[in-house]
């Protein structure tokens, strides 16, 4: 999870609303879970990982030239910016109001100038530079990664890669996940829709450490099994540290991925392509 910014950590804790230039976030919940897993890479994407001509770029404003780079050389939105919409209007309760988020760019350079916002009667007007903050905003309150740009991309998809291959496929369900956390946490299925995302993957969490830190620890006991860098769960409490995110991707593997299969005339608000 990223790390929280002091000024939010107690509003993040308590599952509160976040205001910033003059907009109300709030914590997703469980009833948003699978949008949250379908958007969440883009919202994660690492910007060392993309192309050098888009480095000089803000965050944001990479996103948007890759949409655009996308649709003029292939023909098809990667869908950066749909998906960062999608949040964005979960996280301000917009519903499917469409024209709710519009965005103002460059005629001449197709450049991104601002988002303009409308949430009730308040009409934001967003720069790509306050963007930055509104990501630390969102992915605090939902537990996103914002990965350390820093990192070495190749290096983590090497981890990634690696981790993989002891991965079992499972048939993902969730209400199955609902249902065993209920279960597990003495909890009712009902009330746990309503959680937020981050307390909901928090408790997963905790299950999962407490349970592997048992069956680890009865295994490095009987002496049958060793560990060459110790207990890969050492604490029913605690993580062992970790210098990068497990759910990281980056650029290339997103548009494999994800490239979106919509014609250049679906744009987005304003005229420009999402």
């Amino acid at each position: 999870m990223s790390q929280i910014p002091e000024k939010y950590i107690e509003l993040v804790r308590g599952n509160e609303p976040i205001y910033y230039a003059g907009l109300e976030f709030q914590p997703l919940t469980m009833r948003h879970y699978e949008t949250l897993s379908a958007c969440r890479a883009a919202w994660e994407l690492m910007q060392a990982s993309l192309p050098a001509k888009f480095a000089r770029y803000s965050w944001l404003e990479a996103l948007w030239h890759l949409d655009l780079y996308n649709l003029q050389t292939v023909g098809k939105k990667a869908g950066f910016m749909d998906r960062i919409a999608e949040i964005l209007r979960l996280s301000l309760r917009l519903g499917e109001n469409a024209s709710a988020i519009k965005y103002k760019a460059n005629t001449q350079t197709g450049n991104l100038i601002e988002l303009l916002i409308q949430q009730g009667e308040m009409l934001s007007h967003i720069t790509p530079q306050q963007f930055n903050e509104i990501r630390t905003i969102i992915a605090a309150q939902n537990g996103l990664d914002i990965p350390d740009e820093s990192w070495n991309p190749e290096i983590i998809q090497a981890g990634k890669d690696v981790a993989a291959l002891s991965h079992v496929n499972l048939k993902f369900s969730l209400d199955d996940l609902v249902v065993s956390v209920a279960h597990l946490s003495a909890a009712e299925e009902e009330e746990i829709w309503d959680w937020p995302i981050r307390k909901f993957t928090a408790r997963k969490d905790a299950i999962e450490r407490d349970r592997n830190n048992l069956i680890f620890s009865i295994a490095e006991h009987t002496g049958f099994v060793t560990f060459k860098k110790g207990n890969p769960y050492p604490s029913p409490f605690f993580d062992k540290e970790n210098n990068t995110p497990a759910g990281l991707i980056d650029y290339n593997e997103f548009v494999k991925n994800n490239l979106a299969a919509a014609t250049p005339a679906n744009a987005m608000p304003g005229g420009m392509p999402g």
